[in-house]
């Protein structure tokens, strides 16, 4: 260390421009540093699509979900498998362990697909797009006054999509809402029964008309001529003039049996604004990896330069963007640091009384944040509200305040230049090792939370680089560049007294720690008594794994009876939104609704289910409440009046992050596993109903399983041979009620598929099913009823599945913080009045797992730090007694933090948790400092060592403490998006703070006191 000094006093130019060119590049730097709301916490995940359109969920799960599970069951890092099943639709979700790669886990999963053969007919599983949980960052509508949801959803598909899918790092743009065109052959039943044709002809005669070949080529006048055949179908008219088959001598075009119209697919989902009818909502999803806020403001702007290749009529409305959180986020944490630096300015230039002084400690703050912002470029480590806002100016100045501040007080006595840059070298060497031992415990405080996994690993490991990082460069700021600019602008006998305040201060506290020395026993003891009350007040504090981010937009899911219509959805959104509408609207500004499931059903959801989207105005406009958590109650209660209408309410990032780690979409899962499905369904809502009663429980919604209504065509097989009918006949006729798909129509670039199906009057009542006429080759004709038994039944509307079982989820919100304590009485209630064996039994899920994992992971960090500390600091002390009346700094910071926490009224949770690893760091540099001086000024009265070092370092402890103080405390009371997450942490290190700094100097002389002897004056090595 004296070497490196040396040479920096040696050749200050040098180090004054490496330090000017450091400050420009990372300037340079930050313009370019991606930037994002917060970390992405989903797990490595992989989605595993199938469509069957036909199929019922207990045939999507017989035939689709069981033999995919088998299949991957077995891929190398896999953790967790669910599945889940719909009509017409099954979703595999994949989760493997973080340290498994996105794209290893694909291409493994993509090899075992490759090898899986499903039940003829069944499309091949497709895997999802390469994008996480946290990848929807772009949302925007579709809408028009002329044109109709069909010719929306053309656009969208065919100009949008390939526009928006070239940004880069879009991962995939999805359509949710609208109608997909398809070409409808509207069969006439008595025309094809008085023509004697039947449906598998029809089938036959769209696929064999309809295609394109190659015939190779001819020379013809001395040039080669590609010969090309295409009978493919370009407009609706091609398509009537296909010609069935042959009848009393003449063509029997299709015309003549079957009206072709320009129709749509099945519809599984809409979307409905403002209650003013269906637009079309567009999704944009962004790749693994990459920045949400830069994807989503490129996506902003390639969509506003598409706006003139769209028709007239058509109006785009962005109404979700990630950069919108992103920079809400980002401006709380810049105000946190711009408060938390000038805070600590206003404190450096009030105790050190010198500008010049003031100025060196204080730009070690924009070195130390453009040091760190060089390394978190370097490393791939973009800037949230985890990182960058985590960073506390006050700890990063430590070093440098105490170094200026012994350079100021020792600068009185030189008398020439020469002497000058001794006294700076001699008095930076004097206090340098107490703070390099500082700096390394600070880091080693930090080093834990690298190591922590899962969720909060992802959280908070960002923030422990950013901070390790600002620390280096605090670091190398005190080392290099704080003794250059002592020699260089520090002048000798410039301050000839301290500030008036400080020598006030000084009298006082000489006067006080002398009387605590003469009373040690009693102050030790209410120190105890503090300690006992702080531990029993931990003990009620509740806990959760994070504080509740408040994003200031609200999602209401919902859920209504199975089986309802999608008209009838529609319309029941219409109302809700108008409804919301009225009674809030200085607080909603618009409110949008997802019904069932989009294009690419990354989401998969029934008719039954709905998303509704409140975004809201400023808070500051609000007039019935003041902030979300009342506005959140009161829409509770207003909502009581939609009866029949389940509710759970969230937040898009927050239901998002539930739903993709856990399956679930709120605070609580209750996960009941068995294999009947009526069982399933009975205990959920017996579950759902005594659960709902408990303190605390809110939102309580069972997850839906049965209860669809369903026609049921079975056929009967002597019937069936008696008349001369085979299976077949009866299944394309049945798959000709929703539409048969028979080949395409190509219209430019576009295709639309052509599908063959009954006319309304003859499918929309169940009734009529029975009369409908089949006729076989022979031109044997029957009515339905004749050949098979059609019959109404409920039947289940969803099947999930985890660790090859089934599965029904209770969803509960919690009303209070406390997480931990709410599902403890949960279990308990479970378990006293419900039997659970082998065939039926639950699992808590949700974030109580991770706070279960987090936990324990926080508890050991804590051990590590302390274990650490307590080894530098013997490497520091060498003496056991020092080392531990130190370490008491951690049980001193502690009792702060648990009161702070207390008197706020809030839970502990990891966020808190990783407070208590930071402060234990930070406890111990005071301490440090006091020993080491101790032990310097070493006289024969102990009494009077202490004293005199305990008046000589108070400056330099109470600067340290109380910008370390300061610098947290905008967080402490900050409002805007994201200061929920920082507060807790904020609030652990301000009360550990302020408690360890009294407790250091008037206990710590106490401890100091019950030694018999004063350790060795530490020497400076020199070479």
């Amino acid at each position: 260390m004296f070497k490196l000094m040396q040479i920096s006093l040696k050749y200050k130019e040098i180090v004054i421009a490496l330090t000017l060119i450091l400050v420009v590049a990372g300037a340079n730097i930050i313009l370019r540093l991606p930037l994002d709301a917060f970390p992405d916490t989903t797990p490595v995940m992989v989605h595993v699509n199938s469509v069957a359109s036909e199929l019922s969920p207990v045939e999507i799960e017989e035939q689709i979900l069981r033999p995919l599970e088998r299949a991957l069951m077995t891929t190398s890092g896999l953790t967790e498998i669910r599945t889940l099943g719909r009509f017409g639709f099954g979703q595999v979700i994949l989760i493997f362990h973080d340290s498994v790669s996105l794209m290893d886990a694909r291409q493994a999963v993509m090899e075992k697909l490759a090898g899986l053969e499903l039940e003829e007919g069944i499309a091949p599983p497709q895997i999802g797009p390469p994008a996480t949980g946290m990848g929807e960052v772009f949302h925007y509508t579709l809408k028009s006054e002329t044109l109709n949801l069909k010719d929306l959803l053309d656009l969208q598909q065919y100009v949008l999509e390939p526009e928006l899918a070239s940004v880069p790092g879009v991962a995939e743009v999805n359509a949710w809402g609208g109608k997909l065109r398809r070409i409808e052959i509207l069969v006439d039943l008595l025309k094809i029964e008085e023509y004697q044709i039947t449906l598998s002809e029809i089938f036959i005669a769209i696929r064999d008309h309809a295609g394109a070949s190659g015939g190779g080529g001819i020379e013809f006048s001395g040039e080669y001529h590609l010969v090309q055949g295409d009978t493919r179908y370009r407009k609706i008219e091609d398509i009537e003039n296909t010609v069935i088959r042959s009848h009393q001598g003449l063509p029997v075009l299709l015309k003549d049996i079957a009206n072709v119209v320009d129709g749509h697919n099945l519809r599984r989902g809409a979307v409905s604004q403002n209650g003013k009818g269906e637009v079309l909502l567009g999704l944009v999803f962004m790749g693994f990896g990459e920045n949400g806020r830069s994807v989503s403001m490129a996506t902003k702007k390639r969509l506003l330069e598409t706006k003139e290749l769209l028709p007239a009529s058509v109006e785009t409305e962005i109404i979700y963007s990630r950069q919108d959180i992103v920079d809400s986020v980002l401006e709380t944490a810049g105000k946190n640091l711009i408060w938390g630096a000038l805070l600590v300015v206003l404190i450096l230039f009030l105790f050190l009384k010198d500008i010049r002084a003031g100025l060196i400690v204080a730009f070690s703050i924009p070195f130390s944040l453009l040091f760190a912002v060089c390394g978190m470029w370097a490393f791939a480590i973009p800037g949230t509200l985890m990182s960058l806002g985590a960073i506390d100016f006050g700890l990063v100045v430590d070093s440098s305040v105490i170094l200026v501040e012994n350079v100021s007080s020792r600068l009185q006595k030189a008398k020439t230049y020469y002497e000058k840059s001794k006294i700076v070298l001699s008095a930076c060497l004097e206090m340098r090792q107490a703070t390099l031992f500082g700096e390394m415990i600070l880091i080693v405080a930090y080093l834990p939370i690298v190591f922590l996994s899962g969720s909060e690993g992802k959280l908070f490991r960002p923030m422990a680089y950013a901070v390790m990082l600002a620390l280096a460069g605090s670091f190398v700021w005190s080392v290099f560049v704080v003794p250059v600019l002592c020699a260089i602008f520090l002048q000798k006998n410039q301050i000839k007294h301290k500030p008036f305040l400080m020598r006030c201060m000084e009298m006082i506290f000489v006067r006080m720690l002398s009387s605590v020395l003469r009373f040690r026993g009693v102050v030790l003891g209410f120190v105890a008594l503090l300690g006992l009350a702080a531990c029993y007040l931990a003990s009620g504090l509740g806990a959760r794994f994070l504080p509740k981010l408040e994003e200031h937009s609200i999602v209401l899911a919902t859920v209504r009876l199975p089986g309802i219509a999608l008209n009838e959805a529609l319309h029941q959104a219409e109302d809700l939104e108008k409804f919301l509408l009225e009674r809030f609207p200085k607080e909603i500004l618009s409110v949008t609704t997802r019904i069932g499931t989009a294009e690419l059903a990354t989401d998969p959801m029934g008719l039954e289910q709905a998303d509704v989207f409140l975004k809201l105005f400023p808070p500051e406009k609000w007039e019935r409440v003041q902030n979300q958590t009342q506005l959140q109650n009161l829409i509770s209660i207003e909502l009581q009046s939609f009866l029949g209408t389940k509710f759970v309410m969230t937040q898009p990032i927050e239901m998002r992050m539930n739903e993709m780690d856990a399956g679930i979409r709120s605070d609580l899962g209750i996960m009941i596993y068995g294999n009947d499905l009526d069982q399933l369904a009975r205990r959920a809502e017996e579950v759902a109903s005594s659960v709902a009663l408990l303190p605390g429980a809110k939102d309580v919604t069972p997850e839906k399983i049965t209860g669809g209504p369903y026609v049921i065509v079975r056929g009967i097989p002597e019937k069936m041979g008696r008349y001369g009918f085979t299976g077949k006949d009866i299944l394309n006729l049945v798959e000709s009620i929703g539409g048969y798909q028979v080949g395409k129509m190509f219209v430019d670039e576009k295709r639309y598929p052509i599908a063959v199906r009954f006319a309304n009057k003859d499918r929309n009542d169940p009734e009529k099913l029975s009369d409908l006429i089949l006729v076989n080759s022979n031109g044997v004709r029957v009515r339905l009823s004749q050949i098979a038994s059609i019959s109404m039944e409920a039947g289940p509307v969803l099947i999930t599945r985890e660790k090859a079982r089934r599965r029904v989820v209770v969803q509960v919100n919690i009303a209070h913080q406390d997480l931990v304590g709410f599902v403890e009485d949960t279990k308990k209630h479970l378990d006293q009045n419900y039997v659970w064996n082998q065939e039926i039994h639950y699992k808590l899920g949700g974030q109580y797992q991770h706070y279960l994992s987090a936990r324990v992971s926080v508890l050991i960090s804590i051990l590590f730090v302390l274990v650490l500390i307590f080894f530098l600091l013997q490497l520091s002390t060498e003496r056991i007694s020092d080392s531990t009346a130190i370490m008491t700094g951690a049980p001193f910071a502690a009792i702060g933090g648990v009161f702070a926490l207390y008197w706020f009224e809030i839970p502990f949770s990891v966020s808190a948790g990783i407070g208590f690893v930071i402060v234990c760091g930070v406890s111990m540099l005071n301490g440090l400092v006091l020993v080491s001086t101790v032990n310097q000024r070493r006289k024969k009265n102990l009494r009077a060592s202490i004293i005199l070092a305990s008046r000589e370092r108070l400056r330099p402890v109470l600067m340290t403490a109380m910008v370390a103080f300061f610098g947290f405390i905008p967080m402490v009371f900050s409002t805007g998006i994201g200061a929920e997450i920082q507060r807790p942490l904020a609030l652990v290190v301000v009360g550990g703070v302020f408690s360890d700094t009294l407790l250091t100097l008037f206990v710590l002389p106490c401890l100091l006191l019950l030694r018999k002897t004063i350790g060795p004056h530490p020497t400076i090595t020199k070479p």
